[in-house]
């Protein structure tokens, strides 16, 4: 005699565990796509998601040149004094 299963008892007691596997997503607050919670930087739009996590901007050139010229001085100043 062959086997029959019942599926209608076995689907009362499934449930969905999805939100369980650890890849929890949020929007991106850029691009408003999902993105993974730990993520860095956005794979979408290239934008940090933190200021933390940004690389540090470089200084802007007025500021290196004046503070060049400022021990230009100081240094001058010391020699001929």
């Amino acid at each position: 005699m062959p086997r029959t299963l019942d599926h209608d008892d076995d689907d009362d007691e499934w449930e969905d565990d999805t939100d369980d596997d650890g890849d929890d997503t949020i929007p991106c607050p850029h691009c408003k796509k999902e993105i993974y919670d730990g993520a860095e930087q956005c794979p979408y739009c290239g934008q940090y998601i933190s200021e933390e996590d940004s690389p540090r901007e470089a200084k802007p050139l007025w500021i290196v040149i004046g503070a060049i010229l400022c021990l230009a001085v100081a240094v001058l100043w010391a020699w001929r004094g």
